[in-house]
Parts: structure tokens; C-alpha cells; sequence
């Protein structure tokens, strides 16, 4: 731009819309609505690459044109004289019409002798600084006290490498820091401080924008305004290309620190919009720690002001990184000494801001008379207020810690303090937000589920828990336990060492089953009656053929619970084993051995056949670890219609080879049973439970003891003394606490994944 004397600018009209995309590209550009989904046909405002994409492209309509060049959507022209000026425009608007650029009338300057252009002035006197990017330093007020000093010469020797003889600027300045001087700002003060001003808007320490260096914004925010310089990295260290300040609204000083320090960044990035959108990276630094925690969460997971503001960051790619405050002096001596700003510098961002909060305040499910009254008794609890002191400080860990690691996650909209989207309900309102919340006796995860969307405080879950657990209603009604895990049973040394016994009814008759642990061989036995009598009767006969086993499993039937059954049991010395009432699960091997051989009577009775063959065949066929039920009964193969070879020398099967495979294929059953089931708490003596009956836990008991693995023996509050197995018995849950005992409790929560929002009303 040597000689340059007129310039001309125009703009791109809807920049980034005059590019038309690829039909490939439409895809990966399709957006939800409520009328159905659609894709942009041309390229869109707000992904990252759009910048540079439209850079290039106008980058090949200028090609070859000479005094011209071209930012994004703006392009400049020049001329050392109207004729050169005149010429060089006229070849760039023929291209302009060639290639079909639109372009902004309103926006556009032709023939002028001065103009700005990426933060800095042309004219024919050269490349100059804009007032605007230096006037937060030419304005910075003078110094009160020795803090202020301090302040702006910390501010002067971050960067004191490009200023020469800083020392002897200084000297006067630096004589007020001494502790024993007092503090007194003289005419020779006024003019240091006024020289150092000028010293920081001009060459060597002022640098010009340049898009192939490492770029950085720091910004700040204190209780008097915001503060932002934009950095270039330069071999010496970082020298400011611009400056901003500005004080901050009524309503924006109202706002949490951390909104603070976030409108902060919005305000920098904004103000340096021309050097820093469309950039592949940047780099932008806050002395506010939490706020690097807050960029890595979902919009959704931020409060809402947060939210909004983060909306207006997306449009630029840019790492957030946190400094000390100590590091960031240029931005925090600006945010303590800005510019008084105008209303209309800055109401769209507050305006933008203010109606996402008021939308979101308004979209919550609560009567405006209930959200009255949440925001009277915000103002009267003591703990949220000192949440709210917090809130608009620097937070202090030991105050409030019950809210400390959700404090980035809340903010204050119309004297109502919320989590993210959820009202923060005060003490004396929860009973009743939990009543509302368990409207319906929904269950302990539905009303999580419900809450999440509406209502918090410290400690919600837990208040839940107690609510439902301690609901008379919920507890009667409520689902059966999940199976606990299979408990392998000890496998017989031989056969007929344990037998299972239990009763069946097919085709109006009853039968009795008996069915060999250690070989699966069933016997059954038409009964006349279910008498203990007639079972005992034919068990004698049973064991009159294979022997007297040493124990007997059966389930708690009359049958079998009978004082007859007990003698016999005495007077053929067997042991006598019964399972859990209404738990057909603990006598497994006789439940399996009866739907075999039900399922071989039926089949025979519909296909006409002899239910004496298929009884037969079954007890030959070999099981699955090789052997058949007879085989591993009698040692010997039993013959049956098919026809086989007799083999008398055949190999036997020994007793511990089969008991290896019995084991491993106990083992492989009970990997596959074991995946849906849950081990339940083992119950002690004195414990209260519920006992399930007819499908409802109705009947409240206390354990007496245990006299198998998860079979209790428990006693009803009638007197009534039962036998139930653990999956029958509900462990009641501790709820003396009551929330009253827990007032100015503070508990300590991790911040919850957002649900789905809930549809609790509150009214």
C-alpha cells in the first residue's frame, strides 16, 4: 500500500449464503425443526470451516488483480491516484459481476482518503492504529491509591521488554510504591502515567494484526467492568495488537462471577470479531478456573445466562486455557479502570441474554403464585442466600459446601436460584416438593427421574429414597425381588445317595416323583391319595428296589411337613431336608425331574403312544455329560426297542469321572443363569421385613433365623411363625431420620447427569 492515497471497501452481501453446496455436502448441513428436518443448499453461518472456505473463494475472484486484497467477505482496493484507484475498481467489480458476488451497498465505501480496515486506519499517510482498539488505554483514569499503581505498572512490565528506558519512564511512579511513601499523585505523575499511555498505542509496543502468527485473547472481569487485549506471538514474547474495556450494566453486575467472567470472553471475542473469526485456532485465557470446566460440559448442563453466552462462543474455534490472575495484568487493569460504555454497545448482548433467562424462568412447570412463594422463601433461607453471597464473589469452599461442586452449574433469574434449568427449592418447602414428587407412587427411579427435570437441593436423591422406601402404598405394591445368584449344590459321591421328592397332578390323577441326585433317574408312582400315607408307601416300594438313601429333599408340602413323614424318616434313617415354602426354586431337582416326565406323559398321551416306552427311553438316553440315567443308576446299559451290541467288556465310567462333568456343567448353567440376577442382602435376627403374599408385600414379620442359606424362619404380627425364602422377605429401609433432622445438614453431592425434563408441575 505504498502511496496509497484513495481507497474503496466493499462487502459481501449474507457473505458465507452466495456459496452453494455440493449435493454431497447438503447432508452434513440438515437441521431438526418442528415442521420436519432440513439442509442448507448453501454454506452456512456458524461452522468453523465457513471462514476459510469463503476466504478462498474470494481469494480466487481477486487472483491476479493488482491493489486489491481481501479479508472473508471484505475486500479493499487502492490507488496513489483517482485515475490508478478508479481503473483498479472497475477491473474488480467486472470480475465481482463475472463470478456473481452480491454485494452490501450500505456497508461499501468508494473514493475515500481515509478508512479502517481490520482494526487499523489507512490513509496517505501509512498504516495507523484505529482510536477505537487504544482508546481503553488513552481513557484509563489516573490512579487513586498505591493499589491502582501497582496495578497499571504490572500492566507496563508484562510488556516493559518493547519499551525502551522503562526505567527511567518510571522512576516517579515507582517512588510511590515505596511503603514508606505516602500516597500523593502529582503534575510529575500525571505526565509519567500520560507518556506511559502513549508509549503502550504506539510501535514498538503496539504490533499489527498478522493471521500466520500465534494469536491470544485475555480476558477479565471485577465488580467495575470488563477487560480484553488481543496478543501476537512475537520471537521477543506476546505484544498487543488491541485493547477494550468497558463497565458493565446495572443487571450485568448482578450477574454470578463466573456469568461475569464469561460475558468477559463474549466481550473480547466479539470486540476482536475482524481478527480472530475464522482463524483454525486460537488461543483465549481467563484466570477463572471454573470456567474451563464449563466450556467441556454440554449446553444443556450449563445455567441458562452461561448457556447463551456459550451459544455466542461457538462460531470460533479457540482453546481455553487458565492463568493466574497475577499473569493476566493487562486484562485485569483494564476491567478496574474501563470505559463508561453505551447502552447500545451492548443491549443486544444483555437483551439476547435476558430473554433465553426469561424464557427458561417461564418455560419451568410452576404457578406464578408457587413461584411467588419460592422467591420469598428463597430470600428468607439463610443457607441459599449465603449460596447466592457466593455466587456473586469469588466462592469460598468451606462456605455452602454442600452446593460447592455444583456452583459452577448455578445462577440467580428473578430472585430464583437454579442448577442449570431446575429451581433450587428452599428448606422449608421440600416436604412438599417431595409430596408433589411422588404424586402417583411412582417408583424410586421414576421420581429421580421426575425430579431431575424441575426441582434440586443437596441431598434430593437421598430424600427420594427415604420418601418411597417409608410409603406404606409403595411398599405393598411393590415388584418382586430379582433372583439372587444359583447356589450350587454339593454333587453325591454315588448314586442314590440323595434323592428329590415332590408331587404332581396330569390328567386328574396324582403322582409321586422320586429322581436320583447324582443320576437323574426318575421313578414315579401312581397315587390314590395325597395322603401322607399313601406317598409314604410308595417311597417304601421305591426304596425297596435302589435302597434307603442317606437324605431327602422335598418341598414343605402336608405331605411331607406331616409328623408321619418325620417317624418315616426316623425309622428308615434318612435325613429329612425341606425346601422354602412358596419357593418351588430350592427343591430344583425334583421341580426339573417333574416337568420331564410331565412333558413325556403328555406327549405319549397326544401321540397315542406307551408313556412306559417314553419313561424308558428317557432313563437310556445319555445325558449330556455321555451316560445314561440307568447307566450311572446300575452301572450297565438297560435295553430298551432299539437295538444295541452288548459289549461286556465294555469301559465303566467311574463315579469321579462323572462327578467332573456334572461340575462342569453346573458351572456352565449357572454362568448363564447368573446374568440377570442380583445378590440381596443377608438378614440378621431381629431384622423387620415384608413377607410377599399373593402378590403384595403386605405382611410385616421380624427374622428369627436362618436355617438354610436364604431360608428364614420369621414371625408375623399376629403371632403367626412362617418359613419364606430371602427373595420373599423385603428388607424395610431405616427412615427415622426425617428431613426436619437433617436442616443445615451439609452434605456433600457430585453434580447429577441432566435427565429428560420431567413433567412435575408445580402449583
Amino acid at each position: 500500500m505504498t502511496g496509497a492515497q484513495y481507497f474503496s471497501k466493499l462487502d459481501a452481501s449474507q457473505g458465507f449464503w452466495q456459496l452453494k453446496l455440493h449435493e454431497d455436502s447438503t447432508k452434513y448441513c440438515t437441521f431438526n425443526t418442528p415442521f420436519g428436518r432440513y439442509s442448507f443448499l448453501r454454506l452456512p453461518f456458524g461452522i468453523i470451516s465457513a471462514s476459510e472456505i469463503f476466504h478462498r473463494a474470494m481469494e480466487h475472484v481477486i487472483e491476479g488483480l493488482e491493489g486489491v486484497r481481501a479479508y472473508v467477505d471484505d475486500i479493499v482496493v487502492w490507488g496513489s491516484s483517482v485515475q490508478e484507484h478508479n481503473q483498479r475498481l472497475s477491473q474488480l467489480l467486472q470480475r465481482i459481476r463475472k463470478h456473481g458476488l452480491k454485494l452490501n451497498r450500505a456497508k461499501c465505501l468508494f473514493g475515500v482518503t481515509e478508512m479502517t480496515f481490520l482494526g487499523d486506519k489507512l490513509s496517505g499517510r501509512g498504516v495507523e492504529p484505529d482510536k477505537s482498539k487504544i482508546q481503553a488505554i488513552l481513557d484509563m483514569p489516573s490512579p487513586v491509591d498505591k493499589t491502582g499503581v501497582l496495578r497499571i505498572m504490572g500492566m507496563v512490565n508484562f510488556i516493559g521488554k518493547f519499551i525502551p528506558h522503562l526505567s527511567a519512564k518510571t522512576v516517579s511512579l515507582r517512588e510511590l510504591l515505596n511503603h514508606r511513601a505516602e500516597f500523593k499523585w502529582t503534575r510529575k505523575h500525571e505526565q509519567e502515567w500520560k507518556m506511559l499511555k502513549s508509549t503502550l498505542t504506539m510501535e514498538p509496543v503496539l504490533t499489527y494484526f498478522d493471521s500466520s502468527k500465534s494469536i491470544k485473547i485475555s480476558t477479565d472481569a471485577s465488580k467495575d467492568g470488563l477487560g480484553a487485549v488481543l496478543l501476537q506471538g512475537d520471537p521477543e514474547g506476546w505484544k498487543p495488537i488491541a485493547y477494550a474495556s468497558r463497565t458493565m450494566t446495572q443487571s450485568e453486575c448482578r450477574y454470578a462471577q463466573i456469568e461475569k467472567e464469561c460475558l468477559g470472553l463474549v466481550f473480547g471475542f466479539e470486540k476482536f470479531h475482524d481478527y480472530v473469526y475464522g482463524l483454525p485456532s486460537f488461543t483465549a485465557e481467563t484466570d477463572h478456573k471454573p470456567l474451563i470446566a464449563i466450556k467441556k460440559k454440554n449446553l444443556n448442563e450449563m445455567s441458562p445466562r452461561i448457556q447463551r453466552l456459550m451459544m455466542r462462543l461457538q462460531r470460533y474455534d479457540f482453546e481455553l486455557v487458565y492463568i493466574p490472575g497475577k499473569y493476566i495484568v493487562i486484562a485485569d487493569a483494564l476491567s478496574r479502570a474501563p470505559l463508561t460504555c453505551k447502552f447500545s454497545d451492548v443491549s443486544s448482548t444483555e437483551d439476547d441474554v435476558r430473554m433465553h433467562v426469561n424464557l427458561v424462568v417461564e418455560s419451568l412447570p410452576v404457578s406464578d403464585q408457587k413461584l411467588k412463594q419460592i422467591v420469598e422463601e428463597t430470600a428468607k433461607d439463610p443457607v441459599l442466600q449465603a449460596v447466592i453471597d457466593n455466587l456473586n464473589n469469588n466462592w469460598v469452599r468451606s462456605s455452602c459446601a454442600q452446593f460447592y461442586n455444583v456452583r459452577s452449574e448455578l445462577s440467580l433469574a428473578d430472585g430464583v436460584l437454579l442448577r442449570r434449568d431446575r429451581i433450587v427449592v428452599p428448606q422449608v418447602l421440600r416436604e412438599e416438593m417431595l409430596f408433589r414428587i411422588h404424586e402417583g407412587h411412582l417408583g424410586m427411579e421414576n421420581c429421580k427421574r421426575r425430579s431431575r427435570g424441575s426441582v434440586y437441593w443437596p441431598g434430593i436423591n437421598s430424600d427420594i429414597e427415604k420418601v418411597v422406601s417409608s410409603c406404606e402404598v409403595c411398599i405393598k405394591h411393590q415388584n418382586g425381588q430379582a433372583r439372587e445368584p444359583m447356589i450350587i449344590t454339593d454333587l453325591p459321591q454315588y448314586p442314590w445317595q440323595k434323592v428329590g421328592t415332590d408331587l404332581f397332578h396330569f390328567h386328574g390323577n396324582e403322582y409321586l416323583l422320586v429322581v436320583d441326585y447324582f443320576s437323574s433317574f426318575p421313578e414315579i408312582a401312581l397315587l390314590s391319595n395325597s395322603s401322607s400315607a399313601c406317598v409314604i408307601q410308595h417311597m417304601k416300594s421305591i426304596f425297596a428296589r435302589h435302597g434307603i438313601p442317606l437324605v431327602v429333599v422335598s418341598d414343605h408340602g402336608p405331605c411331607y411337613h406331616s409328623r408321619e413323614f418325620q417317624d418315616f424318616a426316623a425309622h428308615y434313617d434318612f435325613k429329612h431336608v425341606t425346601s422354602s415354602p412358596l419357593h418351588a426354586q430350592s427343591n430344583g431337582k425334583a421341580e426339573k425331574g417333574v416337568h420331564i416326565v410331565k412333558q413325556l406323559l403328555k406327549k405319549a398321551s397326544e401321540g397315542k403312544s406307551d408313556p412306559y416306552l417314553a419313561l424308558l427311553s428317557y432313563r437310556a438316553t445319555p445325558l449330556e455329560h455321555g451316560a445314561s440315567p440307568a447307566e450311572l443308576l446300575m452301572n450297565r446299559k438297560i435295553r430298551t426297542t432299539l437295538p444295541f451290541r452288548i459289549d461286556t467288556k465294555q469301559d465303566k465310567m467311574s463315579n469321579a469321572n462323572i462327578r467332573l462333568k456334572q461340575k462342569a456343567l453346573q458351572k456352565r448353567q449357572k454362568t448363564n443363569y447368573d446374568k440377570q440376577t442380583k445378590m440381596l442382602e443377608v438378614l440378621s435376627k431381629n431384622d423387620i421385613v415384608r413377607v410377599e403374599d399373593a402378590n403384595c408385600w403386605d405382611k410385616k414379620a421380624v427374622v428369627l433365623e436362618e436355617v438354610n442359606p436364604r431360608s428364614y424362619v420369621v414371625k408375623a404380627e399376629n403371632g403367626q411363625i412362617l418359613r419364606r425364602n430371602r427373595r420373599s422377605l423385603l428388607k424395610m429401609r431405616d427412615t427415622s431420620k426425617s428431613l426436619a433432622d437433617k436442616k443445615g445438614e451439609e452434605v456433600l453431592v457430585s453434580p447429577e447427569e441432566q435427565a429428560p425434563p420431567s413433567t412435575l408441575s408445580l402449583s
